[in-house]
């Protein structure tokens, strides 16, 4: 009779550490309509070198400025540069 209290009593204490409140319900879905609102993504990427994927997490403002450092780094790399015209 006593190993049957002690586990009634060990599953009302789980259940009432799993339950959450209406509270921490609506933190949960502002951190996710905030999340919306950035555009925040993740995505799995396999670095060079490993098999091991990393999550690379960003916003869409940081993943505009990076297509934009791309594009601005292209159009350099592309221009002929000074030295390979002077001593020709």
């Amino acid at each position: 009779m006593r190993l049957l209290f002690i586990g009634f009593v060990l599953t009302v204490i789980a259940g009432c550490a799993n339950q959450q409140t209406s509270e921490q319900i609506a933190r949960v879905a502002a951190a996710d309509k905030a999340k919306k609102a950035v555009g925040y993504q993740c995505k799995k990427v396999h670095p060079t070198g490993t098999s091991i994927p990393r999550i690379f997490c960003t916003t869409q403002a940081q993943r505009d400025q990076l297509e934009q450092e791309s594009k601005v780094g292209f159009r350099n790399m592309r221009k002929p540069t000074l030295s390979s015209h002077i001593g020709g």
